[in-house]
């Protein structure tokens, strides 16, 4: 059996895959040109502990773009109706990402630091209690540490949020789930309600 996708989910793709390598590519550099650490530390570094870096700050990017930029893309394909074109490739997606973001969660250690964190500091020999440096860190140059409350909060609670939408966007595309059923959808990401398929608008008493 010919493997189709619908010209719009290529589109659709074909745009969160270059967001993603563009994300990365900007601020990996960015990150490597900027940070004091990287500049004091680097020249003293074995070649393999360099390229251990490199694969450690990239890591870091792509993870991040997959646990707070990927869900508004999922967001994005189940309110425009794109994802029900392509239901099976979406499912592959949103399970992926939901997996990300909860092994992410679940991922913290209770200091506050990540295994990735840990690793990429004990590499340049700083503190331990240096946190990643995010895309506004990078930007504003700027070193945050994990006894940041607020920053740890924010970045907390919007991943419990992502966890929490992305779950219920694949139960409902899966379940034909009527629209007064989506509250979580509608209370996180606003705007109207969907109908799940023309044979759902033609009996729902609320369309």
């Amino acid at each position: 059996m010919e493997f189709e996708i619908h010209e719009d989910a290529a589109f659709f793709f074909t745009v969160y895959f270059t967001s993603l390598m563009i994300y990365v590519t900007v601020f990996s550099g960015l990150d490597f040109k900027t940070n004091d650490f990287y500049r004091m530390k680097w020249e003293s570094l074995r070649f393999s502990d360099k390229v251990k870096l490199v694969i450690n700050n990239v890591t870091h990017n792509i993870l991040f773009f997959f646990s707070y930029i990927t869900p508004l893309f999922i967001i994005y394909a189940f309110k425009s109706g794109i994802m029900y074109k392509n239901l099976n490739i979406f499912n592959v997606f949103c399970g992926s990402n939901l997996l990300v973001l909860f092994i992410t969660y679940v991922g913290w250690n209770d200091d506050g630091t990540c295994f990735l964190t840990v690793w990429h500091n004990n590499l340049i020999g700083i503190h331990k209690e240096y946190a990643y440096r995010d895309f506004y860190s990078i930007l504003a140059n700027e070193y945050f540490t994990i006894r940041n409350p607020l920053r740890n909060k924010i970045y907390y609670n919007v991943l419990y949020v992502f966890v929490i939408v992305v779950g219920r966007i694949l139960y409902i595309v899966n379940n034909s789930v009527e629209p007064k059923n989506t509250y979580l959808i509608n209370k996180y990401v606003g705007g109207g309600k969907r109908m799940i398929g023309g044979a759902v608008n033609s009996i729902n008493p609320f369309s």
